[in-house]
């Protein structure tokens, strides 16, 4: 299967149910650390869809999304999609009925943002318009693409969303924080598996490069743009690698590790002992402790 790649306003992907069960990045954080819980939150997703259930309302916005429209067309796009917000004092009778209004009556088939998140983009929109090179990239690039594809080793269905995204050659993925500092952003390349996220962009869609801009959502808004060196995007190859075959195993045997069981996985994955895997488990002690 070659790559199929839709051009999905962020809103409107949720119309798309034949890719609504494919593996996303997120269902990929969420297996490396627990594949009981994957299998727990995509069982009940799975019920949903195949009943046909309206899913829950979607409260988030594609921070990528919105500053891409707000610059390319502020009045056409942005203003009819989205609406901001104002304060309301939900202590109050008089708040309760304000808000009760906007949200039944203002704010219906728009997308809600708030007023702190309405003042971050147009900062960070400030940003871009003083970066020359920046802005001409963004405004050349395809924004909140979806890409669906096969994974050639596993066979897994998996399906990428990016911010922006300029073909064969980079993606910018905007992120929000409290601080855009080197040493803050380097704390969260663990936490946020932004090496994961960048290597198998770049190998999946063979881009060059993938490319975060972190921006701070406080005054004085500050943005910073940073991408990953050779040994963390090598590092991510190894995670996803080790994602995708290791769900790909889970799925064929119906097995969905705990914590411990999962550590053994992984264990005998680096070792190539996989088929044996199925008889340690069900011959190991539950109750002996698991020496870290």
């Amino acid at each position: 299967m070659e790559n199929k790649i839709e051009y999905i306003p962020n809103r409107l992907i949720n119309h798309n149910r034949e890719y609504e069960n494919w593996i996303s990045i997120d269902d990929l954080y969420m297996f490396l650390k627990s594949p009981r819980n994957y299998f727990f939150k995509k069982s009940a997703n799975d019920l949903t869809v195949s009943n046909n259930l309206p899913k829950p309302k979607d409260s988030t916005f594609s921070l990528g999304l919105c500053i891409y429209e707000k610059i390319v067309n502020p009045v056409d796009s942005f203003k009819k999609k989205y609406i901001v917000s104002p304060k309301f004092d939900k202590r109050t009778k008089l708040g309760k009925e304000k808000y009760a209004n906007f949200m039944d009556i203002e704010s219906i088939d728009k997308i809600i943002i708030s007023q702190d998140d309405n003042n971050l983009i147009d900062e960070i929109i400030t940003n871009i318009l003083i970066n020359e090179k920046l802005y001409n990239k963004i405004i050349d690039s395809n924004f909140d693409c979806s890409v669906y594809l096969i994974d050639k080793i596993s066979g897994l269905k998996i399906k990428l969303k990016t911010d922006i995204f300029i073909k064969d050659k980079l993606i910018i993925d905007f992120k929000s924080s409290k601080d855009s500092s080197i040493n803050s952003f380097k704390s969260e390349i663990d936490y946020n598996n932004y090496s994961l996220t960048s290597a198998i962009y770049m190998d999946f869609l063979k881009i060059k490069e993938y490319v975060f801009i972190s921006c701070e959502n406080k005054a004085p808004y500050q943005m910073s743009i940073y991408s990953l060196n050779k040994k963390l995007i090598e590092q991510g190859r190894k995670d996803y690698r080790i994602a995708l075959d290791l769900l790909k195993w889970s799925y064929d045997n119906n097995y969905w590790c705990d914590y411990i069981d999962f550590e053994i996985l992984k264990e005998n994955y680096f070792k190539n002992n996989l088929k044996n895997v199925m008889s340690i488990f069900s011959s190991q002690d539950k109750s002996k402790s698991y020496i870290i």
